[in-house]
């Protein structure tokens, strides 16, 4: 059947900051249950598919996610395992990032080497031939 039935929400003002994200979450897939299907989420046991992927043990066909970022909230329901994410983009500052992820020793490598491949990806966007920059990037000296 391969339905599927998404539930949002953004997390009210009140709670903003209160790291309740998660339980929000909770919240809505309880609501999402008893609304779609008349299940008391506390009655149901868990469990985690092949992929990690959760599910209720008493219903395998029953397949949930939920996710949360920022100030929103998602949950899906589905009858085959599932996986949502939402997303919020946020300004980052890369290089800050970058330097406290790669040793210093490697910093000046590994910036070349993106920049090898940021332009073979160009190269291959702007010519159609997507797939042979993707290879072309990976050998690029």
């Amino acid at each position: 059947m391969n339905k599927g039935i998404i539930y949002c929400t953004k997390i009210r003002e009140e709670y903003e900051g209160a790291h309740m994200e998660h339980m929000i979450a909770e919240k809505l897939l309880e609501i999402a249950l008893k609304k779609e299907y008349g299940i008391n989420l506390y009655n149901e046991p868990r469990a985690e598919g092949e992929h990690g992927k959760p599910f209720f043990s008493y219903r395998p066909s029953l397949h949930y996610n939920i996710s949360h970022s920022g100030d929103y909230v998602v949950c899906i329901l589905a009858d085959q395992e599932v996986g949502i994410d939402v997303q919020v983009h946020r300004k980052a500052n890369y290089e800050r990032m970058l330097r406290r992820m790669v040793p210093e020793a490697q910093y000046g490598s590994y910036i070349d080497l993106c920049a090898r491949n940021w332009a073979a990806e160009a190269k291959g966007g702007y010519s159609g031939d997507v797939a042979a920059s993707r290879i072309g990037a990976l050998d690029c000296k």
